[in-house]
Protein backbone atom coordinates (compact mmCIF):
# COMPACT_ATOMS: atom_id res chain seq x y z
CA UNK A 1 0.00 0.00 0.00
CA UNK A 2 1.17 3.10 -0.69
CA UNK A 3 2.21 6.07 2.06
CA UNK A 4 0.04 8.44 0.38
CA UNK A 5 -3.11 6.34 0.83
CA UNK A 6 -1.70 5.11 4.51
CA UNK A 7 -1.53 8.08 5.50
CA UNK A 8 -5.25 9.13 4.61
CA UNK A 9 -6.56 6.08 5.85
CA UNK A 10 -4.73 7.05 9.59
CA UNK A 11 -5.76 10.41 9.13
CA UNK A 12 -9.52 9.23 8.35
CA UNK A 13 -9.49 7.14 11.76
CA UNK A 14 -9.86 11.07 13.34
CA UNK A 15 -13.43 11.92 13.45
CA UNK A 16 -14.46 14.04 10.42
CA UNK A 17 -17.16 16.62 9.86
CA UNK A 18 -20.63 15.89 8.43
CA UNK A 19 -20.80 19.09 6.26
CA UNK A 20 -17.27 18.78 4.53
CA UNK A 21 -16.27 15.27 5.10
CA UNK A 22 -16.41 14.63 1.48
CA UNK A 23 -14.08 16.81 0.19
CA UNK A 24 -10.53 15.94 -0.78
CA UNK A 25 -8.21 15.72 2.65
CA UNK A 26 -9.37 15.30 5.74
CA UNK A 27 -11.58 17.43 7.92
CA UNK A 28 -11.27 16.79 11.00
CA UNK A 29 -14.30 18.01 13.64
CA UNK A 30 -12.89 19.79 16.01
CA UNK A 31 -11.53 22.29 13.52
CA UNK A 32 -15.34 23.15 12.26
CA UNK A 33 -17.41 22.78 15.63
CA UNK A 34 -20.07 25.53 16.21
CA UNK A 35 -19.73 26.86 12.45
CA UNK A 36 -22.33 27.46 9.72
CA UNK A 37 -22.26 25.39 6.63
CA UNK A 38 -20.78 28.32 4.45
CA UNK A 39 -18.09 28.81 6.98
CA UNK A 40 -16.99 25.45 6.91
CA UNK A 41 -16.91 25.23 3.26
CA UNK A 42 -14.91 28.76 3.09
CA UNK A 43 -12.75 27.10 6.23
CA UNK A 44 -11.88 24.37 4.44
CA UNK A 45 -10.89 26.90 1.32
CA UNK A 46 -8.61 28.04 3.52
CA UNK A 47 -6.75 25.41 4.59
CA UNK A 48 -6.21 24.33 1.36
CA UNK A 49 -4.34 27.36 0.66
CA UNK A 50 -2.02 27.30 3.58
CA UNK A 51 -2.07 30.88 4.33
CA UNK A 52 -1.07 32.31 7.20
CA UNK A 53 -4.01 35.11 7.78
CA UNK A 54 -6.59 33.67 10.20
CA UNK A 55 -9.28 31.31 8.97
CA UNK A 56 -12.54 31.99 8.86
CA UNK A 57 -14.33 31.40 11.99
CA UNK A 58 -10.96 32.10 14.59
CA UNK A 59 -12.43 35.73 15.01
CA UNK A 60 -14.87 34.33 17.66
CA UNK A 61 -13.07 31.08 18.75
CA UNK A 62 -11.91 31.17 22.03
CA UNK A 63 -8.34 30.10 22.60
CA UNK A 64 -6.04 29.85 25.86
CA UNK A 65 -2.13 30.15 25.49
CA UNK A 66 -0.34 27.11 26.23
CA UNK A 67 2.37 26.93 28.79
CA UNK A 68 4.87 26.38 26.09
CA UNK A 69 3.48 29.97 24.48
CA UNK A 70 3.74 31.47 27.74
CA UNK A 71 6.93 30.33 28.06
CA UNK A 72 8.09 31.84 24.86
CA UNK A 73 6.87 34.98 25.25
CA UNK A 74 8.62 34.96 28.63
CA UNK A 75 11.40 33.90 26.91
CA UNK A 76 11.41 36.82 23.52
CA UNK A 77 10.11 39.84 25.11
CA UNK A 78 6.12 39.63 24.61
CA UNK A 79 5.94 38.71 28.60
CA UNK A 80 5.04 42.26 30.96
CA UNK A 81 8.62 41.44 31.93
CA UNK A 82 11.52 38.97 31.46
CA UNK A 83 13.13 37.38 34.05
CA UNK A 84 16.94 36.65 34.24
CA UNK A 85 18.79 33.53 35.53
CA UNK A 86 20.05 34.21 39.19
CA UNK A 87 23.03 33.19 40.67
CA UNK A 88 23.22 29.28 41.45
CA UNK A 89 19.57 28.80 39.63
CA UNK A 90 19.25 25.64 37.93
CA UNK A 91 19.57 26.31 34.01
CA UNK A 92 16.59 24.20 33.18
CA UNK A 93 14.16 26.33 35.58
CA UNK A 94 10.82 27.53 34.38
CA UNK A 95 11.38 30.08 37.04
CA UNK A 96 13.11 32.12 34.87
CA UNK A 97 14.03 33.58 30.80
CA UNK A 98 17.04 35.05 29.23
CA UNK A 99 17.64 35.37 25.68
CA UNK A 100 21.26 36.06 26.57
CA UNK A 101 22.07 33.13 28.20
CA UNK A 102 23.80 30.28 27.15
CA UNK A 103 21.79 27.04 29.39
CA UNK A 104 24.26 24.94 27.13
CA UNK A 105 27.54 26.24 26.41
CA UNK A 106 28.73 22.55 25.19
CA UNK A 107 26.29 22.20 22.61
CA UNK A 108 26.66 25.82 21.17
CA UNK A 109 26.39 26.16 17.12
CA UNK A 110 29.61 28.67 16.98
CA UNK A 111 29.78 31.68 13.86
CA UNK A 112 26.37 32.69 14.25
CA UNK A 113 25.46 36.29 14.10
CA UNK A 114 22.87 38.87 13.15
CA UNK A 115 24.87 42.27 12.21
CA UNK A 116 23.78 41.82 9.06
CA UNK A 117 22.31 40.32 5.90
CA UNK A 118 25.92 38.70 4.96
CA UNK A 119 26.83 37.58 8.64
CA UNK A 120 23.06 35.97 8.86
CA UNK A 121 23.60 33.91 5.75
CA UNK A 122 27.10 32.46 6.92
CA UNK A 123 24.73 31.57 9.99
CA UNK A 124 22.34 30.11 8.45
CA UNK A 125 24.99 28.06 6.51
CA UNK A 126 26.75 27.42 9.58
CA UNK A 127 23.59 25.84 11.41
CA UNK A 128 22.61 23.35 8.28
CA UNK A 129 26.13 22.10 8.05
CA UNK A 130 26.27 21.24 12.02
CA UNK A 131 25.64 17.75 13.19
CA UNK A 132 23.38 18.79 15.81
CA UNK A 133 19.90 17.94 16.25
CA UNK A 134 16.75 19.18 14.30
CA UNK A 135 15.70 20.60 17.55
CA UNK A 136 18.73 22.21 18.48
CA UNK A 137 18.66 23.94 14.76
CA UNK A 138 15.29 25.32 15.38
CA UNK A 139 16.44 26.92 18.50
CA UNK A 140 19.73 28.27 17.50
CA UNK A 141 17.70 29.39 14.76
CA UNK A 142 15.35 30.60 16.62
CA UNK A 143 17.62 32.75 19.31
CA UNK A 144 19.20 34.49 16.50
CA UNK A 145 16.02 35.97 14.91
CA UNK A 146 15.05 37.05 18.40
CA UNK A 147 18.33 38.54 19.57
CA UNK A 148 18.18 40.38 15.72
CA UNK A 149 14.25 41.31 16.52
CA UNK A 150 15.28 43.44 20.02
CA UNK A 151 18.48 44.78 18.76
CA UNK A 152 16.14 46.49 15.67
CA UNK A 153 13.93 48.44 18.76
CA UNK A 154 17.14 48.91 20.70
CA UNK A 155 19.10 50.44 18.15
CA UNK A 156 19.09 54.06 16.94
CA UNK A 157 21.38 54.20 14.10
CA UNK A 158 19.10 54.13 10.66
CA UNK A 159 21.87 52.33 8.94
CA UNK A 160 22.55 49.69 11.58
CA UNK A 161 18.29 49.52 11.90
CA UNK A 162 18.70 48.60 7.98
CA UNK A 163 21.10 45.74 8.14
CA UNK A 164 19.74 44.15 11.28
CA UNK A 165 15.78 44.59 9.51
CA UNK A 166 17.75 42.22 6.47
CA UNK A 167 19.65 39.69 8.94
CA UNK A 168 16.31 39.19 10.71
CA UNK A 169 14.40 38.60 7.68
CA UNK A 170 16.90 36.04 6.42
CA UNK A 171 16.65 34.17 9.77
CA UNK A 172 13.17 34.54 9.97
CA UNK A 173 12.77 33.09 6.05
CA UNK A 174 15.26 30.12 7.50
CA UNK A 175 13.04 29.38 10.24
CA UNK A 176 9.65 29.30 8.64
CA UNK A 177 11.50 26.42 6.55
CA UNK A 178 12.67 24.54 9.38
CA UNK A 179 8.92 25.10 11.17
CA UNK A 180 7.75 23.12 7.97
CA UNK A 181 10.58 20.47 8.08
CA UNK A 182 9.49 19.80 11.83
CA UNK A 183 5.62 19.78 10.74
CA UNK A 184 6.49 16.91 8.24
CA UNK A 185 8.68 14.99 10.58
CA UNK A 186 5.28 15.07 13.02
CA UNK A 187 2.57 14.14 10.38
CA UNK A 188 4.88 11.01 9.17
CA UNK A 189 5.44 9.81 12.88
CA UNK A 190 1.69 10.25 13.71
CA UNK A 191 0.33 8.24 10.65
CA UNK A 192 2.99 5.82 11.88
CA UNK A 193 2.07 5.23 15.19
CA UNK A 194 -1.95 5.37 14.27
CA UNK A 195 -0.61 2.63 11.47
CA UNK A 196 1.55 0.45 13.84
CA UNK A 197 -1.58 0.96 16.99
CA UNK A 198 -3.94 -0.52 14.04
CA UNK A 199 -1.99 -3.09 11.41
Amino acid sequence: MKFELIFEKALRRVAQDPDVKDKKGTQPKKYFKDLSKSTKDKRDAHFKKKTREPAPGDARAKTKPSKHTKKFKQMFGDAEERIPRKKGQHKGSSSHSDLYTDEDPKGTIHGLGFKDAETAKKGVAIVNKSDRTHAHKVQATLVMQQRAKVAIERTKDTEKKKNLKAAYEIWTKHLDKLKEITKKKAEKWKVLRIYIKNY
